[in-house]
């Protein structure tokens, strides 16, 4: 029987990261540029341990690029820090395996990730992303997914490395930040600037602990509100009515929410000023401030320190 005789079997093109070296063959940036050239690729890890980096019983694997990556250009790439997991075992309890460490780039204004160029449907999983001079992620001219990773912590979220800009600035449409899953959480939590801000329309942003630590038990502040909605964003949901969508915004210097929007933007589900037991973890201003503009409300609860 010869029925499939002429289906086609589809390969999505992989790129293995097999060292921390800043550049060559099996490096991050050799992968990037690969990936560049090639939509629909995944960028896998598999990192021979033990990791360039311990603490107890933990260790980690730093890459420390001394120049600025290159931004994702490519629709449907996939880059996955947890695939050195996969690959290696889980040798970091308390985070993910892959730390992006931005001290030794230099420059100002410079981000982890960023995604540009109008690239669709990247996704950007399981990373410790900190000490960079911009945002930890930049969703600048492009789209994407951006979940299980820590954003301005150490490996295990208990720490502030901040990222000297945002932990996450979204300035495109339809972008998903976390999800209801404890895999999809964002930790975005010791940044120079708001943990997220958010130019751009109907992104949903779901399940992430910002500016609290990696168990919401203690606050581990964003230098300015948890998250910034700005003039011209719309049609934005923060949190969710499902079981797990709701962030908690907690701990933060300036306010937990800070909306200036003209337009529409869905609250709801949220844990703001409080930890994940409900105990209070005020942010230094209002826990959410609206200036303008329609919010559907609907917050798990809310506390502020005025």
């Amino acid at each position: 029987n010869n029925d499939n005789a002429d289906a086609t079997l589809t390969v999505s093109p992989t790129c293995d990261v097999t060292n921390t070296n800043d550049s060559g063959a099996g490096s991050l940036r050799a992968c990037i540029t690969t990936a560049n050239g090639t939509p629909g690729t995944t960028i896998r890890f598999n990192i021979p341990g033990p990791g360039n980096q311990s603490a107890g019983a933990d260790s980690w694997w730093r890459i420390t690029p001394l120049t600025w990556l290159p931004g994702f250009i490519a629709s449907n790439t996939i880059i996955d820090g947890t695939t050195q997991t996969t690959n290696q075992g889980n040798t970091n309890s308390l985070g993910p395996e892959i730390e992006i460490n931005g001290a030794t780039v230099g420059g100002v204004g410079l981000d982890g990730f960023g995604v540009s160029s109008s690239a669709s449907n990247v996704t950007i999983r399981g990373f410790i992303i900190n000490r960079w001079s911009g945002a930890g992620i930049s969703l600048w001219d492009g789209t994407g997914t951006v979940t299980g990773n820590y954003l301005g912590t150490n490996y295990a979220g208990t720490a502030a490395l901040a990222n000297t800009g945002y932990g996450i600035y979204v300035n495109t449409n339809g972008n998903t930040i976390g999800g209801a899953t404890a895999a999809a959480r964002n930790v975005i939590a010791g940044n120079g600037g708001p943990g997220i801000r958010i130019v751009g329309n109907s992104n949903t942003v779901q399940g992430n602990y910002i500016g609290v630590n990696a168990t919401a038990g203690g606050a581990l502040p964003n230098a300015s509100d948890g998250i910034q909605i700005t003039a011209t964003a719309t049609g934005n949901t923060l949190g969710g009515t499902v079981t797990g969508a709701g962030n908690v915004i907690s701990g933060n210097t300036g306010g937990g929410i800070s909306n200036s929007s003209s337009g529409s933007n869905s609250l709801q589900g949220n844990t703001i000023g409080t930890n994940a037991s409900s105990a209070s973890l005020p942010n230094g201003g209002d826990g959410l401030y609206t200036s303008a503009g329609t919010v559907n409300l609907g917050n798990a609860s809310e506390a502020q320190s005025n």
